[in-house]
């Protein structure tokens, strides 16, 4: 999987940049076949930043999950701010 370290959330989520998804650069889904205890999947970032601002339920999960294997502080900080402003449960 080529994600950028910056762009990584958890439980073996991602969302990668346009540039950093290999292979058929039309694909804006991340999709790994599951590997012992990892199952990988996400999404290019402009089309996860449009599922939050629809609420995108999966995304609002992995986001306000404790388990982050690897992240940039600053970016994910970030994410999880604007996750917030978007989502209002009912």
């Amino acid at each position: 999987m080529s994600w950028s370290a910056r762009s990584r959330v958890s439980r073996g989520a991602g969302i990668g940049s346009a540039r950093t998804v290999r292979g058929d650069p039309q694909r804006a889904v991340i999709e790994r076949p599951i590997s012992g205890d990892l199952d990988i999947n996400g999404w290019e970032l402009r089309k996860a930043l449009g599922l939050l601002g629809k609420g995108n339920a999966t995304l609002i999960e992995w986001l306000d999950s404790p388990i982050v294997y690897r992240a940039d502080p600053v970016f994910l900080q970030r994410l999880r701010a604007l996750a917030e402003s978007v989502y209002r449960p009912s």
